[in-house]
Parts: C-alpha cells; sequence; structure tokens
C-alpha cells in the first residue's frame, strides 16, 4: 500500500494472467477504503473478512453490524467475501444469509498435510451451505 500505483499495477498484471485476487484481512490493517475502491475496479476478485469478526457471530450485535456493513460493501464493489475462521453452524448460517459466498475455518476441516488433502478433496468431502 505503499505505492498504490504499482501495487495496482502488479494486480492488474496478475488480473491478466487470469489470477484471482483478494484482500486479506479485509476490516484490518492499512488498506484505505479509497484503495479498495479504486483496486476493486480492475484488479480484485474478493476480499476476506478476518477472523475475529467471525468470531463473534452471530452473538454479538456490534460484531454483526461490523460483518453486515463489510459484505455489503464488497458486494456493491462487486467482489467475493471469504469468511475467515468459520467454526461453527450458527457462524455459517449468519454468513451464508448474510451474502458471503466463501468460508475456511475448523468448522469444514482442520488444517491438513498436502496428502491428506488432496485425499479430502478425492473423496468429495465438501459442505454445501443450504
Amino acid at each position: 500500500m505503499a505505492d498504490p500505483d504499482e501495487t495496482l499495477r502488479a494486480l492488474q498484471e496478475m488480473s491478466d494472467l487470469g489470477l484471482r485476487c483478494s484482500v486479506d484481512d479485509f476490516g484490518t490493517g492499512s488498506s484505505s477504503l479509497g484503495a479498495l475502491r479504486r483496486f476493486a475496479l480492475c484488479a480484485l476478485d474478493g476480499v476476506k473478512l478476518e477472523g475475529s469478526f467471525v468470531r463473534e457471530l452471530p452473538g454479538n450485535p456490534d460484531g454483526v453490524a461490523v460483518v453486515r456493513a463489510a459484505i455489503s460493501l464488497a458486494r456493491h464493489l462487486g467482489l467475493r467475501v471469504i469468511a475467515e475462521g468459520v467454526e461453527t453452524e450458527a457462524q455459517l448460517d449468519f454468513l451464508t444469509a448474510e451474502g458471503c459466498e466463501l468460508g475456511q475455518g475448523f468448522y469444514f476441516s482442520s488444517p491438513l498435510p498436502a496428502a491428506e488433502f488432496r485425499g479430502w478433496l478425492a473423496g468429495e468431502r465438501r459442505l454445501h451451505a443450504a
């Protein structure tokens, strides 16, 4: 973010190669809303909600408000939303109802070595939200 023009150029090159890029830890750190808007116009595919926001769901009203706002902002910018740190069915249900398309976390699986992950995928052991 120290050089937004260089970042935009690099993101555009990756996009041109067919790579998908997302902002990690959306809602924290040094990325500004202006930079997000600028990058979303041509080079970003999504944002990844920081796990500390997800952890509070669905019981914390302030957490709910922040996550709803982040999902709404991302969707209005045409970005996919990935939730980090999904650990419960209640979190998954809330995020799905709010329009979050993707998630990662212990609810789906604990971390796996590469060989086990390949087997997990080959076994079609995937969860599908209702």
